[in-house]
Formats: C-alpha cells, structure tokens, sequence
C-alpha cells in the first residue's frame, strides 16, 4: 500500500475522502500526518489529539474486504485489529464499543470509517504521548506500527475471527455508555449481536461510528 506521510493536514480521513472524490488517487492508499488542525472525533466532533500521535488513514476497495463483514461493523473489525497488534507490543489497551481506544479508563484514541462509492476509508489516532488525555504507555515500541498494521491481508482475516475475540472481551465496556442518536445507552445492559449491532430495549442499534 502506499502511503503519503504530511507534517501537518487538517484531517487525514477528510483529505483522503476528498482525493477519492475528485478521482486523484486510487485505493489501496494511505496518508499519514503528524498533527491534525480539524482532526475528526466522535458523533463528528472535532478530535483533539495530544502533541505526540499516530494520525493516519486509508483505503482500500470493498472487494477487497473479508466476504462476511458487515459494513456497519468496519469501526469494530478494523479498531481490533489495531488493538490487537498493539496487545502484541505489551500494551493493556482495549476496544470500547464502537470505536474507542481506551487504556484504562481514559481514551487514547479511536477509529471512525466511511464510504466512498465502493471505497472504504478506515481513519485511526492514537495518541503516543500526553498528559491531559490517555496515552500508549512509555513503555510499548513505536517503531513500525503503522507499516506493520497496512501490512496486514485484511481479505483474509474474517469477521467472525474478529468478532469471536472482541465478545470474549466485551465485559470490558461494563461501566461504560456510548451515543446512540443523542441518548446515552449503558452499555452493561445491552446485548452484543453477532454482526456487531446491539440489542437494548427491544431495539436493535447499529454502529453510530459508520457513516456512507
């Protein structure tokens, strides 16, 4: 994959999504920034990152996605997937439903995804260093992160492999909420259904972190 690396954008997802708009570049690609001016948070909020982070985006053709993911459920898959790699590094970071990167009980970073005709755009920051919000620990490698994660044959790592580890770890969101169409739904009383959606109240909710 290649990847364009930038000192400073005002979003890496809202650059990416552009050039594929204006048919600049194709997928697979991917765009890398040190700092982000407008960086995009959750329910479009504007992310602050702190002065140390890895920004990056990219995108890759549905066709080229694992056969059984469901669209709606691409925050989850690819925010794992991070996860898991960071795990691997000795980290104790883990996966808050949809789309949040939490080290303990503070917020280290997140993933937001979007669709571009039949382009999948997969943003994800994570902060390295800071004092006023979470952050990867000091002792964790940074080195190749991002070139190990875009190495990775996504077709080939399938949802239901992702999703049999992240339910195993779900009991982790107990004590948590997230935002649903502007209600706050605690996250202990909802159930976890197998294509990634949750089931509270009678109601079946999908990932508010997916926007097409």
């Amino acid at each position: 994959m290649e990847i364009a690396f930038f000192d400073c954008l005002d979003s890496t997802q809202t650059w990416l999504v552009a050039q594929l708009r204006q048919n600049t570049l194709q997928p697979p690609f991917a765009v890398c920034a040190k700092c982000q001016t407008h960086g995009i948070g959750s329910r479009g909020n504007r992310w602050d990152n702190a002065p140390s982070a890895l920004l990056f985006s990219f995108a890759l053709a549905k066709q080229s996605l694992p056969h059984d993911l469901p669209l709606h459920a691409s925050a989850l898959y690819f925010g794992w997937l991070f996860k898991d790699m960071l795990a691997e590094r000795g980290s104790r970071v883990w996966l808050k439903y949809p789309n949040d990167l939490y080290i303990g009980a503070q917020k280290a970073g997140g993933v937001i995804v979007q669709v571009v005709g039949e382009t999948l755009v997969c943003g994800i920051g994570l902060n390295l260093d800071s004092e006023q919000y979470g952050a990867l620990e000091p002792e964790v490698p940074r080195d190749g992160l991002l070139e190990k994660y875009l190495a990775k044959d996504f077709a080939r790592i399938s949802w239901k492999q992702i999703f049999s580890n992240y339910r195993l770890e779900f009991a982790h969101n107990e004590g948590f909420s997230f935002h649903y169409r502007g209600v706050l739904v605690p996250l202990k009383d909802a159930e976890l259904r197998d294509d990634g959606t949750l089931f509270y109240h009678g109601e079946i909710l999908f990932n508010a972190r997916f926007e097409s």
